[in-house]
Parts: C-alpha cells; sequence; structure tokens
C-alpha cells in the first residue's frame, strides 16, 4: 500500500483522538464536523523541510522539520534554528516529491531575533489562513490549539493537541510566547500553531521542555503581521 494511504489512516486515528482531549482540556462545545474539516487544512498546508549537510543523493543524516504556507505563492515558513546550519534544504510534499531550496533562496528571508525563516520558493502548498488579534491573557488563555509536525524525526505528520495555559515573556526571546501545555518533542519546531475552533494559526512553535515533553512554547502570528510581511517580499520581487 502506498505511503499516502498510511498517512491519511493514522491522520484519522490523531483526529478521534482528539476529541476526547479537547473535550478535557477547553471548556468549550468544539463541533466535530468544523475541528475535522480544521485539521484537513492544516494537514494539507504542512510540509517536510529536509536540512542536509551534503546533497541528499548522497544518503546523509539530515534533520526534519515541519514548515508550512503562508501566503498566495506557496512560500514556506518554518523555524530558523532548524535549517541555518544546513546549507542542503529541501522541501518534500504530501505526494512524496522533492523540491531542492537554491540557498539564495532559503535565507532570502528569517529572522534570527524570531527564530523565523522564510522558504521564498513558489509552491502548490495551500496557505494557512492567520488570526488576527490583539495578544491578550483574557482572549488566548485556556484556548485548545493543534500543531501538526514530525515529533522525535518520525517521518510521518502527526497531530498533537494541547492548551494555552499561559503568556509570558521569554527569556531566550525576549518578547512575548505563548506558553502550550500538551505533547511537545524535538521535531515539532516549525508547526503552525492553530486554534481548534476556528482552525486558525495564531503562532509558530518554536521549543519545547525536552525534559518533560509537556510544554512547548510558541511565537505569536497574526494576519496583519504576515501581509505586511509578503508585502514586503512583493515591492522586492517587482524591481
Amino acid at each position: 500500500m502506498s505511503n499516502t494511504f498510511f498517512k491519511n489512516i493514522v491522520l484519522v486515528l490523531l483526529i478521534l483522538s482528539v476529541f476526547f482531549v479537547a473535550g478535557c482540556t477547553n471548556p468549550k462545545n468544539l463541533n466535530t464536523d468544523t475541528v475535522n474539516e480544521n485539521i484537513k487544512k492544516i494537514n494539507d498546508s504542512v510540509v517536510e523541510i529536509w536540512g542536509c549537510q551534503v546533497p541528499i543523493e548522497r544518503n546523509p543524516i539530515c534533520e526534519l522539520s515541519p514548515g508550512f504556507s503562508f501566503n498566495d505563492r506557496g512560500n514556506i515558513m518554518t523555524t530558523y534554528h532548524t535549517i541555518k546550519n544546513n546549507p542542503y534544504r529541501y522541501i518534500v510534499f504530501s505526494n512524496g516529491t522533492r523540491q531542492a531550496v537554491p540557498e539564495t533562496s532559503s535565507l532570502y528571508a528569517f529572522s534570527e531575533y524570531q527564530d523565523l525563516a522564510f522558504l521564498i520558493i513558489d509552491t502548490d502548498v495551500p496557505k494557512v489562513i492567520f488570526e488576527n488579534f490583539t495578544i491578550s491573557e483574557s482572549d488566548m488563555r485556556n484556548n485548545s490549539v493543534g500543531f501538526i509536525g514530525f515529533p522525535n524525526g518520525v517521518k510521518i505528520k502527526t497531530l498533537a493537541v494541547g492548551k494555552i495555559s499561559d503568556i509570558v515573556r521569554d527569556s531566550e526571546y525576549l518578547f512575548t510566547v505563548f506558553k502550550i501545555e500538551g505533547s511537545v518533542y524535538s521535531g515539532n519546531s516549525g508547526s503552525p500553531v492553530f486554534l481548534m475552533d476556528t482552525g486558525k494559526v495564531i503562532g509558530v512553535l518554536v521549543k519545547g521542555d525536552h525534559k518533560t515533553n509537556l510544554t512547548g512554547f510558541a511565537i505569536p502570528l497574526d494576519r496583519t503581521y504576515l501581509d505586511e510581511f509578503d508585502k514586503s517580499l512583493n515591492s522586492v520581487d517587482s524591481r
């Protein structure tokens, strides 16, 4: 059977498990059909990012992390720390096809301060929809969130569910981040963090507590920020 078949089976099982977890962690009554559709849309927007020290044709050991489409051109966002030390970078799509990202494009745009990298290469991957919000504990605390990545480098998209337990000023990033209670492992960095009830993305998972694997941190991103960033890309391209 094809890899796509097994990936779809795993996603279905994860979707079914979400309803129990979400019901336990969120006071909201989440609609099953809505959550199912939200997960599917996010899943379609997530790709594999492979970072290698040498060309992949030489069968190196590569680092696997998630990325996701953030604009109409299918450009991919991920975390900077997962690719910065690997000069050979590849996007692997859900159908198994692979696309090399030239070094001149892969770090065309990045923010080491925010730990974000933007792979400016056009793809057919559908974009996620970002929430437009003002960060406040009253709005965001205790919301059920999901994130899809590749925990521990397992080469299959895996959904995890948690909740925003706090909004804190992180000592490493020196700005406000979402603290998420959930199963966060190595290989989740770069995952889009989305609200389970709306399917809208509110941030990017950047790190977790690897001693317990029960806490993660996400950099908040909203639609206004991404719209402005996308405009800056278009203005550069039109020169």
